[in-house]
């Protein structure tokens, strides 16, 4: 299809004619597009509107999600585009709870299977951030604020720490009882 735009005014104009495809129409040559994954993110999009456009049962979108993810993971993007394509995909194909669980532990399988930790770790850096955040936003609530010390304890601490250093905080009654 081809739409054209055409404005003229006293004898002088501009004339622009676009050539427009429908999306659906590659709906049956899906392999084109996952042949084109690790050169053009746009196949990414692609496949993941498809999928987000067919009429199909719940586990049937967790595997298009989870194919198009691994796609994704053997591209060879680098971290920040990887996140990004994730973030769009895990947008655009919306699954049950149930089942974003069972797909995100399929996805930690794949990490340590393919050694791509890094996507992962990423995810475990910034739950950990957050962590550290709430955490310390309760001990200057509770206690005031924290030491320097403190501060650079919390903030080199992993994320199960920080859980169980803020589930402390309820019963703690100095901050060297919830950080040991």
């Amino acid at each position: 299809m081809v739409i054209t735009n055409q404005r003229e005014r006293d004898g002088f104009g501009v004339h622009f004619c676009y050539r427009v495809h429908h999306l659906q129409q590659w709906a049956d040559q899906l392999a084109i597009f996952k042949a084109r994954v690790a050169t053009n993110p746009f196949a990414v999009v692609a496949l993941a509107q498809l999928a987000a456009h067919r009429r199909t049962s719940d586990p049937e979108r967790k595997a298009s999600k989870r194919e198009i993810i691994w796609l994704l993971y053997e591209s060879g993007y680098g971290r920040d585009d990887v996140l990004a394509l994730l973030r769009f995909i895990d947008w655009m194909l919306r699954l049950p709870a149930a089942l974003e669980l069972e797909l995100r532990g399929e996805l930690i399988a794949l990490e340590e299977q393919q050694k791509m930790s890094y996507v992962m770790s990423i995810e475990r850096m910034a739950e950990a951030r957050g962590e550290a955040r709430v955490l310390l936003r309760l001990l200057t609530l509770k206690f005031g604020p924290p030491s320097p010390e403190i501060q650079q304890r919390i903030s080199d601490a992993d994320a199960d720490t920080l859980l169980a250093w803020s589930e402390r905080v309820l019963s703690a009654d100095t901050i060297d009882d919830i950080v040991d």
